[in-house]
């Protein structure tokens, strides 16, 4: 077998020792390490097979390392592609790591196979010519690298592109220590390979004259003159911007994956994924692997809502588009999303891409969706609503007018009766009273009694229906012209109990009402106010009103009994009597008539009160000034009873 063949076999060979080595290491340490550092001895193993026996030895390890350190180290273990899936950032780190450090072995490996090549030339032109330093130092010059020399870590030389680089003249840098111009963090480590006269490539950064710091690539090597003396060539290359593109991309993909849009960049031509972001993960279901080189259209299934000419035209006149479309996700479901498109500058077409965030608003149309349908559902209900209330009211009307014609007629012809009965009763106590007896007579006055209570009632029926039912149109009224015709109508009855009556807080305001209505409602305000006090009390009745934002409030306190709490609810009800006929006689119609007649008038009423210390009730009419001073018919606007 030639030569290389036995050299390549023993490369592979020590690729095999190494990588078996590192299995029983990490199995010796499993018990401590677990399921963490699953490739650190591969990793190692890799390295010293790179640097002992070459690239391709060097890449069968790595790749037998990445196997056997996911196989048997990976949760869940004994499995290839779970893995991946799940720990796929380590796996990621450990390739990454081993193929950079062979691509540094393999660039050192041509350099120095390049250098080892230069040096023989020069080795040879050595004996013809005695300029060889010259033209190595003219090389130097014209290449685009720096170019350092140097002996036992002083500089001795340096071309015109290592002074460009870190800004010194070659006289400042030609005597100075190497150690000097590196930063802290590399110095120890490029001494080392100083001192040990070793190969070596890596990064460093170097200090400026201005205090800048700038990253170069160094690739440095041991070399001996013909005199014997050891020295050391430094290739350097400036990537300092190179180094902030990277950390700019990188700093851009981590705020770009700590939004949570969706968001990828696809080629204007062809429409190929080259970025997929977290957000999108998140929405479409798709990782970054798997997105990453497919079509876009074709993954996501987009619908345009306009044609796609028309987004085409945009990017080309402003370099952005924004609309509305649907995307279909890894699951099958069909998302709307709210789309941004810009375009981003490439070297010429092939190279343009656009970069694409996606808003779901997939709730938001479903919503749109409910409500339109919705709203269509209520223009209808309403439509239909609305004929239904016109003919229900119509009905209700038709009813109401018959029910009040009605009682109408049966209270309008009770009355002759119950006039009847009552005239004979008087006339058989007044004439036949000595015939009857006490016993008879007694039972005659309850007669006559019962048919004038009835007789009230009928009285108060007719009122309240005659409230209810009839026009009542309004005007503007004088309200202490109303108030004097009631005090007129019930005079004989503040005589009788000697009561006292105090308008001194009337003012002279307006009211918009019905004159007959509004007058009925303070005659049986007085009325109340008169009739409910305490027995031998002397009845004292306070009259005022006051003005509030296009309304008057008329009050009428007196000094009665007041009402219990617990009465307040069914104070303006129909028939409530809250004490006996005999105490206070009354048909417990006159306030259940006072609400209906404010009502109608557009009014509010209410009382406060206080168990013996009297009342006061209260009505609130628009004044004559009032946007709204129509007749409400609807219990719903009556305020509260306070």
């Amino acid at each position: 077998m030639p030569a290389i063949g036995w050299a390549v076999c023993l490369d592979y060979a020590v690729a095999v020792g190494t990588i078996g080595l590192a299995l029983v290491l990490r199995l010796a340490l499993d018990p401590m390490w677990g399921d963490h550092r699953a490739y650190f001895t591969f990793y190692l193993a890799a390295i010293i097979t790179i640097c002992v026996a070459g690239s391709s030895a060097g890449l069968f390890a790595i790749i037998c390392g990445l196997l056997l350190g996911t196989w048997f180290f990976v949760p869940p273990r004994h499995s290839l592609m779970a893995a991946f899936s799940t720990e796929w950032v380590d796996a990621l780190t450990y390739s990454v790591s081993c193929v950079v450090v062979l691509f540094f072995q393999h660039r050192a490996q041509r350099g120095l196979k390049r250098e080892r090549g230069n040096t023989r030339e020069l080795r040879r032109q050595a004996t013809e010519l005695q300029v060889s330093e010259q033209r190595f130092q003219t090389l130097a010059e014209a290449t685009f690298e720096g170019v350092v020399f140097s002996q036992n870590g002083v500089i001795q030389d340096c071309n015109d592109q290592v002074t460009a680089i870190v800004g010194y003249t070659r006289d400042e840098l030609i005597g100075k220590p190497v150690g000097q111009f590196l930063s802290p963090t590399h110095r120890e480590e490029v001494l080392r390979n100083v001192r040990e006269n070793r190969e070596a490539t890596y990064e460093v950064e170097l200090i400026c004259k201005n205090g800048e710091r700038r990253t170069v690539e160094a690739n440095g090597r041991p070399v001996r003159s013909s005199e014997g003396q050891h020295f050391r060539v430094s290739v350097l290359r400036d990537i300092t911007e190179r180094k902030r593109h990277e950390a700019s991309l990188r700093r851009q993909a981590a705020l770009l994956d700590l939004s949570p849009d969706a968001i990828f960049v696809k080629r204007l031509k062809g429409g190929t994924i080259t970025y997929w972001s977290r957000g999108a993960e998140s929405l479409y279901g798709w990782t970054a692997k798997e997105a990453v080189g497919a079509n876009a259209n074709e993954l996501l299934q987009t619908r345009l809502a306009v044609p796609e000419t028309e987004v085409l035209e945009s990017l080309r006149q402003t370099g952005k588009w924004a609309g509305e479309l649907t995307h279909l996700t890894k699951s099958g479901s069909r998302v709307y999303v709210e789309s941004r498109w810009q375009q981003m500058a490439g070297r010429g077409e092939e190279g343009a891409e656009i970069l694409e965030s996606n808003i779901d608003i997939t709730e938001r149309k479903r919503s749109e969706e409910a409500l339109r349908e919705a709203r269509d559902a209520l223009v209808e209900a309403n439509t239909t609503l609305e004929q239904r209330v016109i003919e229900r009211t119509r009905s209700l009307q038709e009813t109401t007018e018959e029910l009040n014609a009605f009682c109408y007629t049966i209270a309008h012809d009770l009355r002759s009766p119950l006039r009847t009965q009552l005239g004979f009763s008087k006339v058989l106590i007044e004439d036949f009273g000595d015939k009857l007896g006490e016993e008879g007579k007694m039972m005659a006055e309850h007669i006559a009694n019962a048919a004038e209570r009835q007789g009230l009632l009928i009285s108060d029926l007719l009122a309240h229906a005659r409230v209810s039912r009839e026009e009542m149109p309004l005007s503007n009224v004088f309200l202490p012209d109303i108030v004097k015709l009631a005090l007129t109508d019930i005079a004989m009855e503040i005589v009788e109990k000697k009561g006292l009556v105090d308008q001194t807080g009337l003012g002279a305001e307006q009211v918009r009402a019905h004159a007959s209505s509004l007058q009925l409602v303070v005659l049986n305000l007085l009325t109340n106010a008169l009739k409910f006090v305490a027995a031998g009390s002397q009845p004292s009745i306070k009259v005022w009103s006051e003005a509030r934002e296009g309304r008057v409030r008329l009050w009428v306190e007196d000094n009665g009994i007041g009402i219990e709490p617990q009465d307040m609810e069914k104070l303006f009800g129909m028939f409530q009597r809250l004490h006996s006929a005999k105490t206070y006689p009354g048909t417990g119609m006159g306030l259940a008539i006072v609400k209906k007649a404010v009502q109608r008038m557009g009014g509010e009423l209410g009382v406060e009160s206080e168990v013996g210390k009297g009342s006061k009730f209260w009505v609130e009419l628009p004044t004559p000034e009032s946007e709204s001073a129509e007749p409400k018919d609807n219990e719903d606007s009556e305020r509260a009873v306070r």
